[in-house]
């Protein structure tokens, strides 16, 4: 008798001692499978992620959105503006980045580095 290897997502009590077939769905720095999912699913928070990934220093949001602009090819106000009201702060909420909105600074989070090899 073979077992469906989803039955371990049902079967397990506790949310952190759940795996997936391919092993944890808690990658290193603690994001969920479903994190990394919401993570990558948006090609701008994709281009941010691959901007910050391997920087251990702050990034200016003027600097951070000159370069999404330019991966995305378009203007580069419409994308600050972007990314200061909807792109960073989902980003900050799911743990990737640090984002201090009063002084426009970006700091990518040790989660990162899980994301890695996702990223454009």
């Amino acid at each position: 008798m073979t077992t469906d290897p989803r039955d371990r997502y049902e079967a397990a009590a506790d949310p952190s001692d759940r795996t997936s077939p391919r092993g944890s769905t808690h990658y290193d720095a603690g994001l969920s499978q479903d994190d990394v999912y919401e993570l990558l699913s948006d090609a701008r928070r994709r281009a941010v992620l691959a901007c910050v990934h391997d920087r251990s220093e702050s990034l200016a949001l003027d600097d951070l959105a000159d370069q999404v602009a330019v991966a995305e090819g378009t203007d580069r106000d419409h994308v600050r503006i972007g990314l200061h009201h909807v792109t960073l702060p989902k980003l900050d909420d799911l743990g990737a980045i640090e984002y201090d909105s009063r002084h426009n600074e970006v700091m990518p989070t040790d989660a990162v580095a899980d994301l890695e090899p996702y990223l454009p």
